[in-house]
C-alpha cells in the first residue's frame, strides 16, 4: 500500500511539474490575449456589459463562466503577469481532470492500471494545452466527466452539471444530447421525463438570468458556436486532413451544393454514431457511459467540417475509462494519446514556436496525414467494437 501511494504521489507530482514547466511559455498569443482581455473587461465593467459593443474572437466571446473565472483569478494574482496568470486556470481543473479519473483507473481491476494511471496523470498534450496553449479544454472536460460520474445513480446533479458545461463551451451539448437518450434507454420513462422537464426548465431559469444579466442568453452561445469558419480542416488531423492534408485550411466546407463536405461530415458522425447509441441500453457502469461519450467526441472530431484540433481534448479525456470496459482498448487509447500530442505539438510550434528546435512549419509534412489516418483507423476500431456489441451479437 505504502508503494502504491508514494507511485501515485509521484506520476501526479510529474503532471504537475511538466504543465508548470510549460507555463513560461509565450504560448498562444491570440488566445490567450483574448482570455485575459475577457478577463480584464468582466473585471473593470462587469458581466452585465461584457457582451455588448466591440466583441473579440471574430464577433464572438465565450459564454461568461471562463471570462468570469479568468477576472476572479486576475484579481487574486495582482503581482502576476496576467498571460502567466490565467494558464493557472486550466492547469487547475487538468489537475482535477486527472484525479477524477485516477480515481476510477486505480480502483479497476485493469492489469495494466498503473501504465494507464501514469499515462493520465503525466497526458502531455494536456500539459501541452493547458500549460503552454493556455486553453480552457481541460475546464468544459472537468465538469463533462464529472457529469458523467453523477449520472449514473444522481440524475438530478447530473442534469445541474450538463446544463451548466454549456456555459463553458457550447460543444457540451453534444454530451448532453448523449446524456438523455442514456436516459432513455437505461432509466425508466419516469426518470426520462422528470430529468427532460427538469432539464427544460434550468434552461429556461438560464436563459432569462443570462438574457436580464448579461443581454444575451445560452442559445446566443450555441447559435454562434456553429458556422463561424467554414475550413474544411481547422488544423485538425481527422478525415479531410488525411484526404486534402493542409490545403484542407483553404477548402471551403459548404460549397452551396445540395451534397457538400459538411452535409457529408454530419451524415457520417450519425451513422457511425448509431451503434453506440444502441450501447446505450446496456450501460450501468461510470466506465461504460464515458465510453460512449468518450467515442462521441472522437466521431466529431474525425467526420464534421470546420474542427480544431483541440476539439480532440474531450475525447480523450472521456476514453481514459475505455480499457476499464475492454482491456483491448488499451493500445488504441494510447495511441491516441500520442497522435493528439502530436497534432497540438504541430500546431502550436508551427503558428507560434515555444521550443527552439523543429522551427518549420510542421503541419506541411504528409505525416501529419498518417497521424490523421491513425485516427481514423483508431474510430474504425472503435466502431466495429460497438457494432459487435450491438448489431452484430443480436
Amino acid at each position: 500500500m505504502q508503494k502504491q501511494i508514494i507511485f501515485l504521489i509521484a506520476v501526479l507530482a510529474v503532471g504537475v511539474w511538466l504543465r508548470f514547466s510549460l507555463v513560461s511559455k509565450p504560448g498562444y498569443a491570440y488566445d490567450i490575449q483574448s482570455f485575459v482581455s475577457w478577463g480584464r473587461q468582466v473585471e473593470q465593467t462587469g458581466i452585465r456589459n461584457f457582451y455588448k459593443g466591440d466583441e473579440a474572437y471574430n464577433g464572438y466571446k465565450y459564454p461568461p463562466v471562463v471570462p468570469m473565472m479568468t477576472s476572479i483569478l486576475l484579481k487574486i494574482t495582482p503581482k502576476i503577469a496576467p498571460e502567466t496568470a490565467f494558464k493557472y486556470l486550466p492547469i487547475l481543473f487538468d489537475i482535477i481532470l486527472s484525479v477524477l479519473t485516477i480515481i476510477f483507473v486505480y480502483k479497476s481491476s485493469l492489469e495494466r492500471k498503473y501504465l494507464l494511471t501514469a499515462i493520465v496523470a503525466i497526458q502531455p498534450a494536456f500539459a501541452l494545452v493547458s500549460g503552454a496553449w493556455g486553453q480552457v479544454d481541460s475546464i468544459l472536460a472537468t465538469f463533462l466527466i464529472l457529469a458523467a460520474i453523477l449520472a449514473i445513480k444522481y440524475e438530478y446533479l447530473a442534469t445541474i452539471v450538463f446544463i451548466f458545461s454549456i456555459l463553458v463551451k457550447p460543444q457540451a451539448i453534444l454530451a448532453v444530447g448523449i446524456y438523455y437518450v442514456f436516459l432513455l434507454f437505461s432509466k425508466s420513462l419516469k426518470q426520462f421525463a422528470r430529468q427532460v422537464i427538469f432539464g427544460v426548465v434550468l434552461f429556461i431559469i438560464a436563459e432569462i438570468i443570462l438574457e436580464k444579466i448579461c443581454g444575451v442568453g445560452i442559445w446566443y452561445f450555441i447559435k454562434n458556436s456553429v458556422g463561424a469558419y467554414k475550413n474544411l480542416s481547422l488544423n485538425a488531423f481527422n478525415l479531410w486532413w488525411a484526404i486534402y492534408g493542409h490545403n484542407s485550411w483553404n477548402i471551403q466546407d459548404d460549397v452551396g451544393k445540395m451534397i457538400s463536405y459538411k452535409s457529408v461530415g454530419m451524415t457520417l458522425f450519425v451513422l457511425f454514431l448509431f451503434p453506440a447509441l444502441l450501447y446505450l441500453k446496456t450501460v450501468k457502469k461510470v466506465a461504460q457511459l464515458m465510453l460512449v461519450l468518450g467515442y462521441a467526441y472522437l466521431l466529431f472530431f474525425i467526420f464534421p467540417s470546420q474542427i480544431h484540433e483541440r476539439y480532440l481534448f474531450t475525447s480523450v479525456a472521456f476514453l481514459a475509462f475505455a480499457p476499464l470496459v475492454d482491456k483491448k482498448f488499451f493500445w488504441p487509447y494510447c495511441g491516441l494519446v500520442l497522435s493528439f500530442m502530436l497534432n497540438i505539438f504541430a500546431v502550436l510550434q508551427s503558428v507560434y514556436p515555444q521550443f527552439n528546435f523543429l522551427r518549420i512549419n510542421l503541419l506541411l509534412g504528409d505525416w501529419t496525414r498518417i497521424v490523421a489516418l491513425f485516427n481514423i483507423v483508431v474510430c474504425m476500431y472503435f466502431f466495429w467494437w460497438f457494432s459487435r456489441e450491438t448489431i452484430i451479437k443480436n
